[in-house]
């Protein structure tokens, strides 16, 4: 969220709506729940200070089962484009195949590992992303799709390299 304000502010938007499902997070901006943590306070102290700066702001929280149209929400005002959905193609030995059947249903009973693993995961538009700590979505390939990227990437190298010794 604070990237996102502060993305908002460098392009001097005036207005904002925060849809969020984090209901933790929702509520402790306008103080209906208290915020105890060290850490989360820095979080906090850095969000209103940030929502300060624009002129009227909203908050709204989108429970989890909803949040498919926030995320769709999120990615369209970030320009976000997913790239090709290879999830439909995803066979029962593809390493992702179990993270991503719990980030569709996270109801379903899981091992405790998947259910850890999938807490560093995000699924957007049918694709899954890795999060990193600084909130950077990285995206996941499965084997296939590796080592067709790792080729194209080698070929480019190559040819580059070639460019430069002539």
């Amino acid at each position: 969220m604070i990237k996102a304000l502060e993305l908002l502010r460098e392009v001097r938007a005036d207005a904002v709506e925060v849809f969020g499902d984090s209901m933790l997070v929702i509520n402790q901006l306008p103080r209906s729940y208290e915020c105890g943590s060290e850490v989360l306070i820095t979080y906090y102290e850095k969000s209103m200070q940030l929502l300060k700066e624009f002129k009227d702001f909203r908050l709204e929280h989108v429970p989890r089962l909803h949040n498919e149209e926030a995320n769709r929400l999120a990615q369209h005002a970030s320009g976000y484009q997913p790239m090709i959905n290879a999830i439909s193609a995803i066979g029962a030995d593809d390493w992702r195949k179990e993270i991503i059947d719990y980030l569709k249903d996270p109801s379903k009973k899981v091992e405790r590992r998947i259910w850890f693993q999938a807490t560093k995961y995000v699924l957007l538009e049918d694709e899954l992303y890795y999060r990193t700590i600084d909130g950077t979505l990285l995206r996941c390939f499965g084997d296939d799709e590796a080592r067709s990227l790792m080729g194209e990437i080698h070929e480019g190298c190559v040819e580059h390299i070639n460019r430069l010794l002539r």
